[in-house]
């Protein structure tokens, strides 16, 4: 993605490949962004993105995500443990964060059940590199705390302010989820269950800001919320 400036700065910016609103439904990983205090406000969602413009003003160029990149192979049962396993070097800094250690190890047992289901030595291997330090104890707790309803009325009030429902969401509209992420080189993969879609020109709600990280890749990049 290039920079609106014009300055020649270009930088990898990962778009979450549903609608905004939608993210209220997925409750495991919205309620796991609000634990670690990721800025909600500043994550890129896919009705908030004029990729089609985008390409054609020649300032992004699209790299395919998800299990089209990372194919396990059956080596290991979560996408999360090959991000662990063979990103551990040359991203070493990073997952040195306790929050990116907590966010792939969530994946993985979400993806294993707490490693009891689809289960490989290597999905065991990275979580035993994710708790160093910690015990196992930690790892039934943040799997417990995944499992739960997570009616807590503050996180309530966190979704509905957070990721209420747009104006571009009507009931006919198709939905502009997308296998691709907006890159100027290479990102992290995500996973994509989604159709190889167009996002939908739109006007993005207005967000209530989150977290303590005001910055916003898309005020920075010169498109998204206004």
């Amino acid at each position: 993605m290039q920079s609106s400036k014009g300055d020649g700065q270009a930088a990898a910016v990962p778009v979450v490949n549903m609608r905004r609103s939608r993210m209220a439904g997925c409750r495991q990983a919205a309620w796991l962004l609000y634990h670690v205090g990721v800025d909600a406000s500043a994550l890129l969602f896919a009705d908030e993105v004029d990729m089609e413009g985008l390409i054609m003003d020649q300032r992004a160029s699209l790299v395919v995500v998800g299990q089209d990149v990372l194919r396990s192979n059956g080596e290991a049962g979560s996408v999360c443990t090959l991000l662990a396993n063979d990103h551990s070097e040359e991203a070493y800094a990073l997952l040195q964060s306790l929050d990116i250690k907590k966010l792939l190890l969530a994946g993985i047992l979400l993806d294993t059940n707490n490693l009891s289901k689809v289960c490989s030595e290597k999905d065991s291997e990275a979580v035993r590199s994710l708790l160093l330090g910690s015990s196992e104890h930690k790892r039934h707790e943040l799997f417990q705390q995944l499992m739960l309803d997570h009616n807590e009325h503050s996180f309530v009030e966190f979704l509905k302010n957070t990721y209420r429902k747009s104006s571009t969401d009507g009931a006919g509209d198709s939905p502009p989820e997308q296998k691709n992420s907006v890159s100027g080189a290479s990102q992290d993969a995500k996973k994509s269950n989604s159709a190889n879609q167009k996002p939908a020109r739109g006007k993005p709600s207005e967000e209530a800001p989150q977290g303590k990280n005001k910055f916003s890749l898309a005020k920075f990049f010169g498109f998204g919320r206004k």
